[in-house]
């Protein structure tokens, strides 16, 4: 079993984390963060707008990915066949 991303999802994850990187407080990722009430509170009150946002914008990009996916995948048992040289006639 290949529990490695496909290629195609590299982009998609770098873009994420890229977003993430950019929109989350400084020394987020670090074990020792933390952030007093007052931090939090602000950072809570623009987050979800931010998210909301971008998670529209990723669920676009992931529609979209997997469009190329089912775009490239056989189709029908019949096509799966072709493909696989099991079937020659392709009616």
């Amino acid at each position: 079993m290949d529990l490695n991303y496909p290629a195609e999802t590299e982009p998609f994850r770098k873009e994420v984390r890229a977003w993430l990187e950019e929109n989350l407080p400084e020394g987020w990722f670090d074990p020792d963060f933390s952030m007093n009430p007052e931090e939090r509170r602000a950072f809570n009150e623009g987050w979800n707008e931010k998210a909301l946002r971008r998670r529209l914008d990723l669920r676009r990009m992931a529609r979209r990915i997997r469009r190329q996916r089912t775009d490239a995948a056989p189709t029908s048992r019949v096509e799966r066949g072709v493909r696989q040289g099991r079937c020659t006639d392709a009616r």
